[in-house]
């Protein structure tokens, strides 16, 4: 059986389509997350009875952990380590905010989902923009 080999372009492209799948996953995982809210399995807590979580909640755990493990992965198939953190912490702001826009009817966690998603949507775009620019003023000197 032979192995593929790809080319070292073809590996980067391929390195970051698997990464941006993860974060995608990791995204929708904790979007989901987020809309169970706090609950238990059995309906009991620590402190107290809590709701029961909703059908598929295993799933959507097992999505935020394969979509790390897969965005490392990718990042390190495409030589990019650096894009695990900016891509992690893009992909869990814009859940938390997705999710805050389609639940405005509890305003504590309006508040909430804004202000953890604004945090890390910030955190996760400020390096690549930074080095955006960076990168363009090194194009621009001659």
């Amino acid at each position: 059986m032979a192995a593929i080999r790809f080319s070292p372009s073809g590996r980067m492209i391929a390195g970051i389509a698997v990464a941006l799948f993860a974060f995608t996953l990791v995204g929708v995982g904790l979007y989901h997350l987020f809309e169970g809210g706090s609950c238990s399995t059995t309906g009991y807590g620590r402190y107290g009875p809590l709701p029961k979580c909703p059908a598929g909640t295993g799933w959507w755990m097992g999505f935020l952990i394969a979509g790390i493990f897969l965005g490392i992965g990718g990042a390190l198939l495409a030589g990019a380590p650096l894009f695990v953190i900016p891509g992690l912490f893009t992909a869990i702001g814009l859940a938390g905010i997705l999710y805050t826009l389609g639940n405005t009817g509890d305003q504590n966690a309006v508040l909430f989902g804004l202000v953890f998603g604004g945090a890390f949507l910030i955190g996760g775009l400020i390096t690549p923009v930074l080095g955006g620019i960076r990168w363009l003023r090194t194009q621009r000197a001659p």
